[in-house]
């Protein structure tokens, strides 16, 4: 549905039309929110004239129709928020709805629905231009600074509002002391001014305001410079990157590459055009999707039980774009670098809420916390997982197996997960949320202890890579377990192994790059063949792995 601005009244959608969407706070401020009782009254002309709306709503109205555009979309009034699946269907479509709009309004200076839009209703601008005169030239001091309006307000603190303005294409910033366009090709102050009206993109660059915004703008950065590949190149060379990923098979291991341990073998030399290719767009997608993820959980929201939805228009649109399926917002191409995030700062208090425990262990949605990754550029995947789909059959993830240049510790064991698998270790799914449970065949560890928040082995060895460099420090996915004294038994298995950047200094957001490969290990707690993840770790001395005693079991991840 669609506000029409002129008759004043709301409208079912119309096709191939210019609209206008609203991105705003809402704030505690009580909406007028559509209702399927109420929806043939608003359909009436001037139903919304005789409506109590709040101050932005109504303001973005006014906005809309003096820039010429007839319909808008704003969610308290287009959803009905008393139908959920009409609701759930709405929020599953919203990087369709922003990413179509003709310009997105964006309300920055409203601390809430009830603050309007400075000088469109009546709240009036914050302006007070010094001015003076030197030499006969008129000086004026400039008033409007786009990302110092932005970092001190609500709007961009708000989870909600991070997608909303990730995807749009076209941005129009309402702040108190000025108003920015923001499009493909610049962002523009009402403060400038270019005397050539004929001026070419060349001209618009040199006159853009300089922004680094805390986000990155999806739309233009896929839609415009990275498009998706629609075409399956084939290629004779050894490595047959593409080819193998579409028919989930594991990556091609070169018989030279089982020699250097320091990573030196150059695999650039013997791929093909193609390959090279699509491992540069696969390394430019996986940092995009990283850097989203960071930034959308450094935001705000009143409901946790929100983490997926308020995130679902940003995983609709890189669904699209990375040709993958998403579940509990962790991309199926990228699944085993995803699996390895964790919190960015020291967890102090417990994170996880009440509301969000509907989401599994292994998704960064069941935390409340910042999440950070370590910067790996390459990665071989040590676990093949399965789920369930909507239709309650069992299928692969279809991930990258191998981004790198190591030959995976399981010795190419792949045993398939099957259904008469499940049922005869006695492990359930029909009634669990479709892709919420993870099932693989994994080799456990049982034999480290753990004191306080590092792993040790069985003989109360702690470890180290290097002399004064501690491994197997432990990133908890809750708050730090009570400092103890005791050695407390405790399971693993690994996940991966890759390289650049270590989770043990993963309690800062910034990237660090050392060493040349670690192996990643799920820390979990286990019940029978049902794990939860407790946290990740990591260890790069290979000998930990090899003389720890391991066992291979078939494990349900919730």
């Amino acid at each position: 549905m669609f506000i029409d601005v002129r008759r004043e009244c709301l409208v079912d959608a119309i096709t191939k039309c210019e609209y206008a969407t609203l991105s705003h706070v809402w704030g505690e401020c009580q909406l007028s929110l559509t209702t399927r009782s109420q929806l043939s009254q608003l359909k009436e002309t001037e139903a919304l004239s005789v409506r109590s709306l709040p101050p932005t709503i109504r303001d973005a109205m006014t906005l809309t129709k003096a820039i010429g555009i007839r319909y808008l979309w704003i969610d308290a009034l287009c959803i009905l928020q008393d139908d959920k699946d009409y609701k759930a269907k709405q929020i599953a479509q919203m990087h369709l709805i922003y990413a179509a709009a003709t310009v997105t309004i964006v309300a920055v200076a409203a601390i809430d629905a009830n603050s309007g839009l400075p000088g469109v209703g009546s709240n009036a601008r914050d302006l007070d231009q010094s001015i003076t005169t030197i030499a006969g030239l008129h000086l004026a001091a400039r008033q409007s600074f786009l990302d110092v309006s932005l970092n001190r307000s609500a709007y961009n603190k708000r989870a909600w509002t991070y997608q909303e303005s990730s995807i749009s294409r076209r941005l129009l910033y309402i702040a108190s002391k000025g108003i920015f366009m923001q499009c493909c090709q610049s962002i523009r102050s009402e403060e400038f001014i270019l005397e050539d009206r004929d001026c070419t993109k060349a001209d618009i660059h040199d006159h853009t305001v300089s922004l680094e915004l805390s986000q990155r703008n999806i739309w233009r950065e896929l839609t415009l410079r990275h498009p998706p590949s629609t075409t399956l190149h084939s290629c004779t060379c050894l490595f047959n990157h593409e080819e193998r990923f579409h028919k989930d098979e594991s990556p091609f291991v070169h018989p030279r590459e089982k020699a250097p341990e320091d990573g030196s073998f150059d695999e650039t030399a013997l791929c093909c055009r193609h390959c090279q290719d699509f491992s540069r767009r696969n390394d430019a997608e996986w940092h995009m999707y990283r850097d989203l993820v960071r930034g959308y959980t450094n935001r705000q929201m009143k409901f946790e039980s929100d983490r997926i939805p308020a995130f679902a228009g940003i995983a609709g649109f890189l669904s699209r774009q990375f040709d993958t399926k998403f579940l509990f917002g962790m991309p199926e191409k990228f699944f085993d670098f995803a699996l390895i995030w964790c919190s960015g700062f020291n967890i102090l208090v417990p994170p996880r809420r009440a509301d969000s425990a509907s989401f599994p262990s292994w998704s960064w949605a069941s935390q409340a916390v910042y999440v950070a990754y370590p910067g790996d550029n390459w990665l071989t995947s040590e676990v093949d997982w399965y789920c369930i789909d909507g239709k309650r059959h069992l299928r692969s993830i279809h991930s990258l197996k191998g981004v790198g240049t190591y030959q995976p510790l399981r010795d190419d064991f792949r045993k398939p997960v099957t259904t008469q698998q499940l049922h005869y270790h006695g492990i359930t799914y029909d009634l669990d949320i479709p892709g919420s449970a993870l099932f693989a065949w994994c080799q456990i560890i049982s034999s480290f202890l753990l004191k306080g928040d590092r792993l040790y082995d069985k003989y109360r060895r702690p470890f180290c890579s290097r002399p004064g460099m501690p491994d197997g420090i432990v990133q908890f996915s809750d708050a730090l377990p009570k400092r103890t004294q005791q050695y407390i038994p405790v399971e693993v298995f690994p996940l991966s192994r890759s390289s650049s950047g270590s989770i043990a200094l993963r309690r800062q957001p910034i990237d660090s790059h050392f060493g040349a490969y670690r192996i990643n290990l799920l820390v979990i707690s286990r019940q029978g063949n049902v794990a939860t993840r407790l946290g990740i770790t990591d260890v790069r001395n290979v000998k930990v792995w090899e003389e720890a005693e391991k066992s291979w079991m078939l494990i349900k991840l919730v």
